[in-house]
């Protein structure tokens, strides 16, 4: 999986309620995700903090059975 950022600073990566780096995510098999959320500007801020301030990604894979 690749996120694509224009700017000079990354986002925040969430992944299953937990903070993960940008490596992580782009190793992430896409057919496991079940949902993708972007937080920005000051929903992202509000929400995660100076962490949140050049946006939030939150990834929710789905449940193994």
């Amino acid at each position: 999986m690749f996120f694509y950022n224009s700017g000079n600073e990354e986002p925040l990566y969430i992944l299953n309620g937990k903070e993960v780096t940008k490596d992580k995510i782009d190793a992430l098999d896409s057919d496991a995700i079940d949902k993708v959320e972007v937080l920005k500007g000051e929903s992202a801020t509000k929400e995660y903090g100076k962490k949140g301030k050049d946006g939030v990604v939150i990834i929710t894979t789905k449940k193994k059975e």
